[in-house]
């Protein structure tokens, strides 16, 4: 396999475990609805995610839970990851918000800890900011 197919490859993995955290989640409360479909749909196009892969983590969402860190960095850094996926197009919904902020805790933050990142974090993603930025910020709850 050359060097592009191989970093072609682990970018679609990475993608892949985003899409899949986000399926994990959304099912938290049991059940996919179609509210949370309508949601995870565009984000598996955004993510070039397959319709063969999307309707296998749909059938099967807790195939791939999240995986904790004991880092809190890498653990940041999924976050900041996560958001940049989510609010890429800028909307900013309670679905959003809500799937972000389980994903949090799903990490292994607290609740509390979860909610003020994940509210500062939307403030950040509101404009465009470095992880350099938004870790400096988020350090700081």
């Amino acid at each position: 396999m050359d060097s592009f197919n191989t970093v072609a490859s682990k970018e679609h993995s990475k993608r892949f475990a985003h899409f899949s955290s986000l399926v994990y989640v959304a099912q938290s409360n049991g059940v996919i609805d179609d509210d949370e479909k309508a949601f995870l749909r565009p984000i598996a196009i955004k993510l070039g995610i397959t319709e063969k892969e999307y309707n296998m983590l749909i059938a099967n969402p807790k195939k791939y839970p999240v995986e904790r860190s004991s880092d809190t960095n890498k653990s940041l850094r999924r976050l900041f990851e996560m958001f940049q996926v989510i609010y890429a197009d800028g909307i900013q919904d309670d679905l959003q918000r809500k799937i972000v902020y389980d994903y949090a805790l799903e990490l292994g933050f607290s609740h509390q800890y979860a909610e003020k990142v994940v509210n500062k974090s939307v403030v950040l993603f509101s404009g465009n900011f470095s992880f350099k930025d938004y870790h400096a910020v988020v350090s700081n709850v």
